[in-house]
């Protein structure tokens, strides 16, 4: 089972990368054309498109995991309890005006002035079929429509932003910082800064002009940050130890 999830993530986790990694990469042409005079201010004016590499990366490789992860025909009750209440929280989201229609009919049942038998039967069969159609999602195959909107950024994807998604998806980040950490990066200290720089620069309340050095060292966080975040996922998805119900 997890060779054909592992594939499907390796081609799509691929595409995502080599599309970020050629736009970071253009970046660095961006700089190099400028005259020598406004090359600083030019790493200044990208660090904004940097982030948004890295902020593109991150909501579509987590939208391919979540793709990926449900290839296959098992049933949601036999996969991952974390990626299956995920399945239906949405649902119930979804059903939101229903739920509350119902609980609203559910209270009038049991209120002091309980409606006619055959209205209070009608209210209760409601609230049945609807929990019905939600249950049977258990024995339905996993399936996460437009995953990208099932990933949350903040439009700041720091590193508490990705800890919450992580544990959404039963992930443990801790992972993530060991991968880093193997090349003597840390994340939180370095995602802060890469956040931070761009917001500063963003909203105006940093416009000094950003020395070769920075540059590269933001660059080159971004990218290790991309490859230790595809190598993250593709361990998970390769574990059924992860992918099945324990």
């Amino acid at each position: 089972m997890s060779s054909e999830h592992a594939e499907a993530f390796m081609l799509a986790s691929d595409a995502v990368y080599d599309e970020c990694q050629a736009g970071i990469a253009t970046l660095d042409k961006i700089i190099v054309s400028c005259s020598s005079l406004y090359t600083n201010q030019a790493r200044n004016a990208l660090v904004p498109a940097l982030y948004a590499y890295w902020e593109r990366f991150f909501r579509v490789i987590f939208a391919e995991f979540l793709h990926c992860a449900s290839v296959g025909s098992r049933p949601l009750h036999e996969l991952n309890h974390n990626l299956g209440r995920l399945r239906l929280r949405r649902e119930l989201e979804t059903r939101a005006h229903t739920r509350d229609d119902l609980l609203r009919g559910l209270q009038t049942i049991s209120g002091a002035q309980p409606p006619p038998l055959a209205e209070a039967r009608k209210l209760l069969a409601s609230a049945r079929d609807t929990l019905h159609e939600i249950e049977q999602l258990c024995d339905a195959p996993l399936s996460f429509v437009d995953p990208e909107t099932w990933i949350v950024t903040e439009s700041n994807v720091r590193f508490e932003v990705i800890e919450r998604n992580c544990k959404r998806l039963g992930l443990d980040v801790r992972r993530l910082k060991s991968l880093l950490e193997e090349s003597q990066i840390f994340l939180h200290p370095s995602l802060k800064d890469l956040v931070d720089t761009r917001n500063g620069i963003a909203h105006g309340d940093s416009i000094t002009p950003l020395q070769p050095e920075r540059w590269e060292a933001l660059r080159s966080f971004t990218l290790s940050l991309m490859n230790a975040t595809q190598l993250f996922l593709l361990e998970a998805i390769s574990d059924d130890g992860y992918l099945l119900a324990s």
